[in-house]
């Protein structure tokens, strides 16, 4: 296995921790989001970042429908597990999100180039 794989597939076991503490309201998704790995453009880690801010917008539904609010708790856990090995996340899952964001709004680095992705992000 290459570095850059290896890079991958420890930022994705990261990113299983911080979606387990979300599900463990130990950690809200903002500060789960802050925490992502800076510059690493996986498909499987956008995906992660967009179901996260999908799970914060629909506070609300899950506080009232105790159904939905299990459906997506049980989708983020089967998501944590998948990448908590490291693994990409199925291709179906990837392509759902594709069809509606082109990359979700994961972080860039704190380095002057990625303050200007985030601000050409958005504006444009």
């Amino acid at each position: 296995m290459n570095k850059d794989n290896q890079i991958i597939k420890d930022a994705r076991k990261k990113i299983s921790f911080l979606v387990y503490k979300v599900l463990a309201k130990t950690l809200c998704v903002r500060e789960a989001i802050k925490q992502f790995p800076e510059d690493i453009f996986d498909e499987s880690i956008q995906c992660v970042c967009h179901a996260l801010v999908h799970y914060e917008a629909d506070e609300d539904y899950r506080m009232a429908d105790p159904a939905y609010e299990l459906e997506q708790d049980l989708y983020l856990e089967m998501i944590a597990e998948i990448m908590q090995k490291g693994d990409p996340l199925p291709a179906n899952i990837i392509q759902r999100y594709r069809d509606w964001y082109d990359m979700a709004p994961a972080p860039y680095s704190s380095s002057v180039i990625g303050k200007l992705k985030s601000i050409f992000r958005l504006i444009i």
